[in-house]
């Protein structure tokens, strides 16, 4: 299967979004009204310093700390309505997503769970579902934030010089765009790795053999030991046959101590 690209795979994330619009517009302009409260507090204890030194810059001491403390106070009311509406975007989607999996497994089973991607289908339907909760609570809402803010704080800074304004700019796009896409250049590898081993884990758990000794694969620098390596086990055909006897076994076992 042709691997989609990160773009692709987020698109796709957030069409799920669209019956609950509504909240993460809220969550999206109660984040931003927080953030801003939670810049010009600073701001205020700022101009609140240049009041008390007799530089006065437009807003006094007093004014100052009377705002900032409205501030703080919206703040903390502001940031958990934005969590709160996030969380219910969040874990409502993931009940969606896990109804659409489950609604796909029951097309497939019983055959496709008895297969050799049972570790897969396991990871999928727990860990892999849960990690959305991370995109959907902490990733659409503050990149749009993030967004926002930067235009108003240029803004606000440009419109006591130009100058301060670009160099502005520059710092967001270094912090917010340029450092993360370096990180994200140097691990991309890293999280397909630790998926793939993750599968082969679950896959061992059910009892069924790894797919392929990379699912394993030590790390750089690791020697392996005998609890790294997977045990051992017969091929599927053969383990069936086991089971089938022992079942046998059993059976004859019970109807003999029956009859005793």
């Amino acid at each position: 299967m042709k691997k989609r690209s990160n773009a692709a795979v987020c698109r796709k994330l957030i069409v799920l979004v669209r019956p609950l619009t509504g909240f993460m517009l809220a969550a999206i302009l109660m984040g931003l009204a927080g953030h801003l409260a939670a810049t010009f507090l600073t701001i205020l204890g700022g101009y609140a310093i240049l009041d008390a030194v007799g530089s006065y810059a437009g807003v006094g001491m007093k004014t100052a700390l009377i705002v900032a403390g409205l501030l703080a106070f919206f703040r903390g009311i502001l940031r958990y309505a934005e969590q709160a509406c996030n969380h219910y975007i969040a874990f409502r989607l993931l009940a969606l997503i896990r109804s659409k999996v489950f609604a796909a497994l029951r097309r497939l089973c019983p055959a496709k769970l008895e297969g050799r991607d049972k570790g897969n289908l396991i990871s999928i339907i727990t860990s892999d579902i849960e990690l959305l909760e991370v995109f959907y609570a902490h990733t659409i809402s503050p990149v749009a934030i993030a967004f926002l803010m930067t235009i108003v704080m240029i803004c606000y800074i440009g419109h006591f010089a130009w100058q301060l304004g670009i160099l502005a700019l520059l710092a967001y796009l270094l912090v917010g765009i340029a450092i993360p896409l370096f990180i994200s250049k140097q691990s991309k590898n890293d999280g397909m790795q630790l998926r793939t081993q993750a599968g082969g884990v679950e896959q061992l758990r059910s009892g069924q053999p790894a797919r392929s000794a990379g699912d394993f694969a030590v790390p750089s620098g690791r020697k392996a030991s005998g609890r790294d390596e997977p045990p051992n086990r017969p091929p599927d055909g053969a383990g069936s046959a086991l089971k089938i006897r022992r079942r046998q076994k059993y059976r004859f076992d019970r109807r003999s101590d029956s009859a005793v």
